[in-house]
């Protein structure tokens, strides 16, 4: 529990976040600091201390509700404020229990991917989503949850866009949606690391609906040099018809060059995405309009988040497809 703080860490305040958690969190330095030194993980303790450092006085001890561990928190802030351990970020995780792949590139770039099933606590019909930030600033993204009400909660919980594998970073096969259940889940998982390439692969065919046709649909994640390849291969019973596949993102995108998509942080860092020709690309605003909507105004910071959709031109009944990421030189122009 306690190591998944630091191995889920992308850079400032950003985390992986995975169904309803958030992108952005501000743990307790001083009790991730005591947890790691109750366990003896130094990357935990370490993790805390640089917290610590990177904190504000005032906002390192809790003070709402948890009174009797901001008083243990208290009792260790000498401690603390002379730990000088160095925390070193994890350039790969792999987290069997929940499927879920982690990667930082020697260019910035960072990467998350997860199989798992969709009957998870807290779910989003998700399965085989990914995320990629660059130099910490976001790129493609899990929009995370928007404000609780009754509705997240019940019998119409996927009717909220954002609960749905439409609005996550994922195919929609033959017009169909992921469905909900444990039983909808990724299925031959595998994960390799050898050297500088580390890849995932999984079956998320069981996900979606038997109506759709689909017999195989494989998704493999490779991290490769200075590049993330995505590659879907599939095949079906009958034409997979409309297919396509949608991309989150709050950056600026520009996708008027065809098989290549630019996106630009809020920093200015600009990544590259390829695709082949067989896809028309379009991308449409988010409305946040509803009262669920209104907690990603907060979440990204009143930036707007933007659905890239791919359509793919034919009807296959099988084949493969790649999606490759790669950081772009924005004083050459050119990918690297």
């Amino acid at each position: 529990m306690g190591d998944y703080i630091y191995r889920t860490h992308i850079s400032g305040n950003y985390f992986v976040d995975v169904a309803d958690s958030h992108p952005e969190e501000d743990p307790e330095p001083i009790m991730v600091w005591r947890f790691g030194k109750a366990v003896g993980d130094t990357n935990l303790s370490s993790f805390g201390a640089w917290l610590f450092r990177t904190h504000d006085l005032s906002q390192v001890i809790n003070q709402t509700f948890h009174r009797t561990r901001a008083l243990y928190d208290l009792g260790s802030l000498r401690t603390v404020s002379g730990d000088q351990e160095n925390f070193h970020e994890n350039a790969r995780a792999w987290l069997p229990g929940v499927q879920l792949m982690v990667d930082r590139l020697a260019n910035g770039m960072f990467i998350a991917a997860h199989g798992g099933n969709n009957g998870e606590s807290h779910n989003h019909n998700d399965v085989g989503d990914f995320i990629i930030y660059q130099d910490g600033d976001p790129v493609i993204i899990d929009v995370g949850s928007g404000t609780y009400t009754a509705k997240t909660f019940s019998a119409g919980r996927y009717d909220l866009w954002f609960n749905t594998s439409a609005y996550h970073n994922l195919p929609t096969i033959a017009g169909r949606q992921q469905k909900a259940g444990a039983g909808y889940a990724a299925t031959h998982v595998s994960y390799s690391k050898e050297n500088e390439r580390t890849s995932l692969g999984m079956n998320i065919e069981k996900v979606y609906a038997a109506e759709s046709g689909i017999k195989v649909w494989r998704r493999m994640f490779s991290v490769t040099g200075d590049k993330i390849l995505i590659t879907d291969s599939f095949s079906s019973v009958r034409p997979l018809t409309p297919l396509t596949q949608s991309l989150m993102t709050i950056c600026a995108t520009d996708i008027s060059h065809p098989g290549t998509i630019i996106f630009t942080t809020l920093h200015g860092h600009k990544v590259a995405m390829q695709y082949s020709d067989d896809w028309q690309v379009t991308k449409e605003p988010i409305p946040l309009v509803t009262e669920e909507d209104q907690g990603f105004k907060q979440t990204w910071h009143d930036q707007p988040i933007t659905r890239i959709l791919l359509t793919y031109r034919a009807t296959p009944t099988n084949g493969s497809f790649q999606y490759i990421f790669s950081l772009k030189d924005r004083t050459a122009g050119s990918e690297k």
